[in-house]
């Protein structure tokens, strides 16, 4: 109903630049056509609350499973392996700082976070590396 609503005030304001009047009718449709598109352009798309909700609850649960096999894949590291994965990756520190932090040198930081990485990928499955 808008865009037919502003497809009226178009035509009432440029009615005298229409050559022939026999093409009114395929012309007011032209102009309907493209206020309906312009409208729909500017819509933001609808979702579903009931849709939203469900996805955000699958999404969440599969995100928990996934974050409790990284757990569980963690915990089976060595001490040092966990230590290193850790203050990496959870605290978001750099090598140095966790050479540091551990009291040993950054190659070794290095060292330890490539085969800790490589024994998790190794136990989720993936290919070694």
């Amino acid at each position: 109903m808008d865009a037919l609503q502003d497809m009226i005030v178009i035509l009432f304001k440029s009615i005298r630049k229409l050559k022939d009047p026999n093409a009114f009718y395929s012309w007011s449709k032209t102009i309907l056509v493209n206020q309906c598109r312009a409208m729909l352009r500017k819509r933001a798309p609808v979702i579903s609350l009931e849709d939203r909700q469900e996805q955000a609850y699958n999404e969440s649960y599969s995100l928990s499973e996934v974050k409790q096999d990284i757990m569980s894949c963690l915990n089976r590291l060595s001490s040092r392996h966990q230590e290193v994965i850790k203050l990496r990756y959870f605290m978001d520190m750099d090598y140095e700082t966790i050479a540091r932090t551990t009291c040993v040198p950054v190659g070794t930081v290095k060292s330890r976070v490539f085969n800790a990485l490589a024994q998790l990928k190794e136990m989720m499955g993936g290919k070694q590396l």
